[in-house]
Parts: C-alpha cells; sequence; structure tokens
C-alpha cells in the first residue's frame, strides 16, 4: 500500500505517478533492453522459459527474490 487507500491517500499520488509514466516512457524509447545472463536470453529466445515465472516473495513485480538483472544500450 505504497499511497494509502481511500479518503486518506497520498496528495502527491498523481504526482509522482505521472512521473513514473515519464520516467518509463523515456527510458523505452532511448534505450533498448536484454536480459543481462547470455544463458537466459538464449532460453528464452527458444521459448524454455514459456509458461515459467521466476521465484517470488511476494506477489508482484517488484517482489522478485533476485534481481532481474538486464542490459541496456542506448537506441541510434
Amino acid at each position: 500500500m505504497h499511497f494509502g487507500l481511500g479518503g486518506r491517500q497520498c496528495i502527491g499520488k498523481t504526482v509522482a505517478l505521472a512521473n513514473i509514466y515519464k520516467v518509463v516512457s523515456t527510458l523505452l524509447k532511448e534505450f533498448e533492453f536484454e536480459l543481462a545472463d547470455r544463458e537466459e536470453h538464449s532460453q528464452t529466445q527458444a521459448n524454455e522459459l514459456q509458461g515459467k515465472i521466476p521465484e517470488m516473495i511476494s506477489v508482484g513485480i517488484s517482489d522478485l527474490a533476485s534481481p532481474l538483472m538486464v542490459r541496456a544500450r542506448q537506441r541510434t
């Protein structure tokens, strides 16, 4: 519960979310991302990981048990 619920929501929630959307869209526009682990990248390309989910400590993308390592290259 990052911003609260109901009438007790954070007053900066909309500003924070707008900034998050701007940062993510800029990163996706300016950079190309790929998995840092070459073996995992080749397994993904061969659809060997289809239907398998990474180990999680809870439910949600930010609750992965280990970091998701990626390599970023600036788009030309």
